[in-house]
């Protein structure tokens, strides 16, 4: 038998060699179970990121958003989103031959957008269609329809992309957002501080439909006193008093001879302000402190009159330069000087 002697020092070498490749090996394992430790956290930290952008978004849009900058007479589309997830959105008011009159469901947050699942929604069938009235955005109004609550089985998904919450700088209303494309103005932080449910009951033909509703329904934001500049003068123009339980006074320019001052009430369709006048008033000062703004009015005869007026107004804005609101209203513009409802005191 023929032996082979291995010299020492290469056995050495292939010692040290073996020992070498056992480290590189252990330090590739390590290495790998390094790496993914590093990318399991990293996609942690992104679940955690997007949850808590999702949770400020859904906290941020708590509340009702209209289409426009300021509320008038009426109102554009409206989303109401309530903290329990449900949420109604209603269509303008201004848009008088639509079919669908609101629509109801859940509403959630999904990477950035808005998701809607409409289980219900309020529709009216039939019916003819009419001029639409002078502030409708619609060439007709459907009128004699009929209203329909639907259920949707199974519901109807629909997405609306948002954009960032940042300050109305065009609005008396703090924030705006983008929801899909389109600016929608945050009006209140409290979903159910406006009621939004009563815009209808029934299609009627006549021109004063279900539309028309008492202030204390959904128009308090009219209330106060509006008045019509002169120029620079510090006199009255045409004053308007519109009061919480539906009664107004109506003020010629102070500067008449004999000013026709009247009494009535008053509601709206959509745009159009409606005023039912019934006595002649007189009025028997005015009082302006710091603490109290008030009209002292006496009551005078009843008029023998049956017509209504109707008047267009617009959407109530916000004048930053006057730090008033102004209102539209037949084509001229009335400035808010006082909102409060206890602007009027009657003497005999």
């Amino acid at each position: 038998m023929i032996r082979f002697k291995i010299p020492r020092i290469i056995q050495l070498v292939i010692c040290m060699g073996l020992i070498l490749l056992l480290c590189c090996s252990c330090a590739v394992n390590n290495n790998e179970i390094s790496s993914n430790n590093y990318t399991g956290s990293e996609s942690a930290g992104d679940v955690v990121k997007s949850d808590n952008t999702e949770n400020n978004m859904r906290n941020e849009l708590i509340g009702i958003w209209h289409a426009s900058p300021s509320l008038g007479a009426g109102w554009n589309n409206v989303f109401v989103l309530n903290e329990d997830n449900s949420f109604k959105l209603y269509y303008s008011q201004f848009d008088e031959e639509k079919r669908t009159i609101d629509m109801s469901g859940k509403w959630n947050i999904s990477e950035g957008r808005l998701i809607l699942n409409v289980s219900q929604k309020t529709i009216v069938e039939g019916g003819e269609l009419a001029d639409a009235s002078p502030s409708a955005t619609s060439k007709y109004q459907i009128v004699n329809g009929t209203v329909k609550v639907e259920k949707l089985e199974p519901a109807v998904i629909m997405e609306y992309s948002l954009g960032q919450l940042v300050e109305a700088d065009d609005s008396p209303y703090e924030h705006k957002m983008l929801i899909d494309g389109e600016y929608y103005y945050k009006i209140s932080d409290e979903p159910s501080s406006i009621d939004f449910s009563n815009q209808y009951s029934s299609n009627n033909s006549d021109k004063a439909s279900s539309t028309e509703k008492t202030p204390a329904e959904f128009d308090k934001n009219i209330i106060g006193v509006w008045h019509l500049p002169i120029g620079t003068s510090t006199l009255y123009g045409d004053r308007y008093i519109f009061c919480e339980d539906g009664t107004y006074l109506y003020f010629e320019p102070e500067q008449f001879d004999n000013p026709k001052n009247e009494y009535g009430t008053w509601k709206t369709a959509g745009g159009t302000l409606i005023l039912k006048p019934t006595n002649s008033v007189t009025e028997a000062g005015r009082i302006n402190t710091m603490t109290e703004f008030y009209f002292e009015v006496k009551k005078g005869s009843a008029l023998n009159t049956k017509e209504e007026k109707r008047l267009t107004v617009s959407e109530i804005t916000y004048d930053k330069s006057f730090e008033q609101h102004v209102m539209n209203i037949d084509g001229d513009d009335y400035y808010r000087i006082y909102d409060k409802n206890d602007s009027i005191k009657w003497i005999k």
